[in-house]
């Protein structure tokens, strides 16, 4: 199973970081100190450093990884419960709120204080800070999937006193005591938060550690009552054995024992087979007036990655809705798992087949392959942003004597938008004017012309001085040596002047 798509992040376990190929963790960490003695759970089951005097968490980052050309057979999503993970990239995933909690630490040790790696976010400054993505839209009672091959950490939402119940996997609170600073205390909580807990300048963070279901001598742990938990009281072939002074009590259930838990009569269920899919039902039998219960094959199902489906029924995996059908064929009628409604998703949303999407100077549509297996998106326009505006790809315009266009690249994996630019001539200083290559042109300033050229040396544009002029009081150019023209000193206007070189240019010299 992959991890829901989307930027996210969680305090890393002691096991590690999570590891799939198709997905990109990265991780950071953050060492703070405060400002009496630090406290811990007994067991804390997470990676890095926990003393009295500081501690040094770790974050198992989550970088959302865009490629809708195929949806994952193995892709989980976040469901409805009361749980908290880690903000990253500025936004929680639908169906979370955001939250911040700030700790005060110590004002002595601000040099002690680290940062490394990829962080989440928040405030990794003088004080530490996190952004919080929590939901209360289920039950925490209700099994939510997720991997279950490594252990994680997730927080309980405000107000809740249990752990999330996660399928396949056990949990056990924990939590770590920031210890504030006394003088000026700044903790700063805000928003949809985890449990906190604020006494007496100290911040308890309380989280939830999974590990996958461990086996034991008497049973499984699985919160789903398909396994026996390990008890002084257990049921086996719906005998139900409790010790008690010494005395063992035998309890009979009327029902079949499958797989340590009992089945009703008339009750059916599906198993999973090497072959496939089985239903089954539980009948009860009179032998030799005694009752004997029998389980009974009594036809096949659908077989869906590690469960089994009923025959016309229909689920929801990612954004395809799949139906399990009976097909007639030539001598025999088989059962195939066949999708009836094909959506795209975007990581984050579901979009039907034809639906479009318009945002950051590009539009997509939701396609199905002409082979009816694979959704992806199709791009019908691409674009870059350029101030503020969409400019559409392998477009050119003009600004600041820059030839400008945008670019878009696009392959197996990601699309690349960029604008290029190449120079097409020299700019006026002072101006938006633009002088082609090998043009010349005149700017004028303070009495004195300057002849000018636009040259090329390679791909380097410069501007060169061809020449320097004197200006006259009608705004005209005369060079070095020309006399007998008007022209404006210090505001009054002289007759028969003369243009002069000097060595920082020209100057303009009248007499009297």
């Amino acid at each position: 199973m992959q991890w829901p798509a989307g930027d996210y992040a969680m305090l890393k376990p002691s096991s590690g970081c999570p590891v799939n190929v198709a997905e990109n963790w990265r991780e950071g960490y953050r060492k703070e100190y405060g400002k009496g003695t630090y406290n811990y759970s007994t067991p804390l089951d997470l990676f890095g450093e926990f003393t009295e005097e500081y501690m040094k968490f770790f974050f198992c980052v989550h970088k959302s990884v865009k490629n809708s050309s195929l949806i994952p057979r193995y892709q989980t999503y976040w469901e409805p419960g009361r749980y908290c993970i880690i903000r990253s990239n500025g936004t929680c995933p639908n169906g979370f709120k955001s939250g911040y909690a700030q700790m005060d630490d110590s004002d002595n040790k601000v040099n002690l204080l680290q940062n490394g790696g990829i962080l989440p976010d928040g405030y990794f400054a003088n004080d530490t800070g996190l952004y919080f993505c929590c939901r209360d839209d289920g039950l925490v009672t209700n099994d939510i999937v997720m991997p279950r091959k490594n252990p994680f950490v997730l927080y309980m939402v405000t107000g809740e006193t249990k752990c999330q119940a996660v399928k396949g996997m056990t949990s056990s609170i924990q939590y770590l005591v920031f210890n504030d600073d006394k003088s000026g205390n700044r903790v700063i909580t805000n928003g949809t938060l985890p449990t906190i807990k604020i006494e007496n300048n100290n911040t308890m963070l309380f989280l939830c550690h999974y590990k996958p279901v461990e086996c034991e001598i008497t049973g499984c742990t699985d919160k789903d009552g398909e396994d026996v938990p390990p008890s002084s009281e257990h049921t086996k072939n719906c005998v139900t054995k409790n010790n008690v002074q010494y005395t063992v009590h035998f309890l009979t259930v009327a029902g079949c024992s499958v797989e340590s838990k009992c089945k009703m009569v008339g009750e059916e269920w599906s198993v999973l087979r090497a072959e496939g899919c089985v239903r089954q039902v539980c009948q009860m039998q009179i032998v030799n007036n005694t009752e004997k219960f029998l389980v009974k094959d009594i036809s096949q199902d659908c077989t869906w990655m590690d469960s089994c489906k009923a025959v016309n029924s229909t689920w929801k995996h990612g954004c395809i809705t799949y139906r399990c059908d009976l097909s007639a064929g030539t001598d025999h009628y088989k059962l195939i798992v066949q999708p009836t409604e094909f959506g795209c998703s975007d990581g984050d949303k579901c979009y039907k087949v034809g639906e479009k999407i318009a945002r950051n100077c590009y539009e997509v549509v939701c396609k199905l392959s002409e082979n009816k297996t694979t959704v992806y998106f199709d791009i019908l326009q691409e674009g870059c942003k350029w101030n503020g505006k969409c400019k559409s790809a392998d477009v050119a315009w003009s600004e600041d004597c820059l030839s400008r266009k945008c670019v878009v690249v696009v392959n197996e994996t990601h699309v690349q938008r960029q604008v290029m630019s190449t120079v097409e001539g020299c700019q006026t200083v002072g101006s938006s004017d633009c002088h082609a290559i090998d043009s010349n042109w005149t700017e004028t300033q303070n009495n004195s012309c300057t002849r000018l050229t636009c040259t090329q040396n390679g791909q380097a544009l410069r501007t060169k001085v061809l020449e320097r002029l004197c200006q006259d009081y009608e705004k005209k150019c005369h060079p070095v040596g020309a006399s007998g023209f008007q022209a404006e000193i210090q505001g009054t206007v002289r007759t028969n002047c003369s243009c002069l070189a000097r060595e920082s240019g020209v100057m303009v010299q009248c007499p009297g």
